[in-house]
């Protein structure tokens, strides 16, 4: 039987648009966030939170790295105070969002869609 989640064309573009709130793209896309997780697991992909989280964090390293100031792109993404996105950006980047800004780090990040191999790898760890 056809899933209604076999017709999702671009899951990247629906989170952004929902805000990356995995309750209101369930609802979305009206099934529940239990099968997404399943549809994740099917397909051996990393968690669905882990997945917006990724999303999260290449949409700020965009916006960073476009000039925007990092406590409009923490607002942008719903963290409630600019503290838990710079812990957030550290964890993923390694360096925070200021010293991003001002020069990228030496080593290159997976820019990739998310659905990549390598990408999905490296978020299993």
């Amino acid at each position: 039987m056809a899933s209604r989640l076999d017709r999702v064309v671009d899951w990247d573009s629906e989170a952004r648009r929902v805000g990356y709130d995995l309750n209101a793209l369930a609802q979305v896309f009206r099934v529940t966030l239990r099968r997404i997780e399943q549809r994740f697991r099917d397909e051996g992909r990393p968690t669905p939170r882990k997945w917006i989280r990724w999303l999260k964090m290449e949409h700020a390293r965009v916006r960073i790295e476009a000039g925007i100031p990092c406590k409009v792109v923490s607002i942008e993404l719903g963290y409630g105070d600019y503290t838990h996105f710079r812990r957030a950006f550290h964890r993923h980047f390694g360096c925070p969002p200021r010293a991003f800004a001002t020069k990228p780090p030496a080593r290159e990040f997976e820019s990739a869609p998310f659905s990549h191999s390598s990408t999905a790898a490296a978020l299993r760890a």
